[in-house]
């Protein structure tokens, strides 16, 4: 008898120390999580959606009167708000979201300017603009960082788009010369970010907010004058803020 219980004990004294090495070795080889954790959601693929937004830009012209006569120059302003749409491709590998992307904006962006000036020593100038973007467009890509759903990025591309422009010159009431065309223009485009995505039954949408400056040039308008015809050179650069939401297929 004694012996059988010095058995027994032995026996489950082997079982314990078995079962609590093997629970050892299980936690020691359990992978731990990694410190940069994958986002929760991801970015890749196709998205679209509407934006709306406002425009706030600089306009102006610089008109040779040739002849030893110098140049007059006019700036002023132009605003006014969109809407529109964009699309895009997302790329991810990680964190890192990449990707190309374009977008369309139709609304109307105007302004006037006016300026004075003394031709030839004499002869007092008036010229009076009015400049409007009638619609843009971009094309260019993304580069952005996600932290845990939300997305900041920087945007790069070629601006395009179609302004009108006019203008009229006068002295003391009397009309020296005209010009009014409507032009593509095309330029830069760059600017800033953020991203969220949605959560629930809207898991497949996001919401962003984006800045873009951009530059679209200078272009070439003949005004017809008394004395003949006169170059105009014109500029237009703007400023964009605009908000849309995107769904991610």
């Amino acid at each position: 008898m004694i012996c059988s219980s010095k058995s027994a004990a032995i026996a489950a004294l082997t079982f314990a120390l078995l079962a609590s090495t093997s629970a050892f070795a299980a936690d020691t080889l359990r992978p731990y999580p990694s410190a940069r954790t994958a986002p929760a959601q991801s970015w890749s693929g196709f998205y679209g959606g509407p934006q709306i937004g406002f425009g706030s830009g600089k306009t102006s012209t610089s008109s040779d009167l040739g002849g030893g006569l110098g140049s007059i120059d006019t700036s002023g302003s132009i605003s006014g708000g969109f809407g529109g749409l964009n699309v895009g491709y997302n790329f991810q590998f990680d964190n890192i979201v990449f990707g190309p992307e374009a977008d369309f904006k139709f609304g109307s962006q105007k302004g006037t300017a006016s300026q004075d000036a003394l031709v030839g020593g004499f002869l007092p100038v008036n010229i009076t603009t009015d400049a409007n973007l009638n619609w843009t467009g971009t094309i260019g890509g993304r580069l952005g960082y996600d932290l845990n759903g939300w997305l900041f990025y920087g945007t790069a591309g070629w601006a395009f788009g179609q302004a009108s422009i006019s203008g009229v010159a006068s002295s003391s009431g009397f009309q020296l010369g005209t010009f009014n065309t409507t032009k593509m223009v095309h330029g830069s485009a760059f600017g800033l970010g953020l991203e969220k995505r949605l959560t629930g039954n809207w898991s497949n949408w996001s919401a962003k907010l984006e800045y873009q400056r951009q530059n679209f040039g200078s272009f070439d308008v003949t005004a017809n004058t008394i004395f003949g015809p006169v170059t105009t050179t014109g500029k237009i650069t703007d400023n964009v803020v605009k908000a849309g939401l995107n769904y991610h297929f």
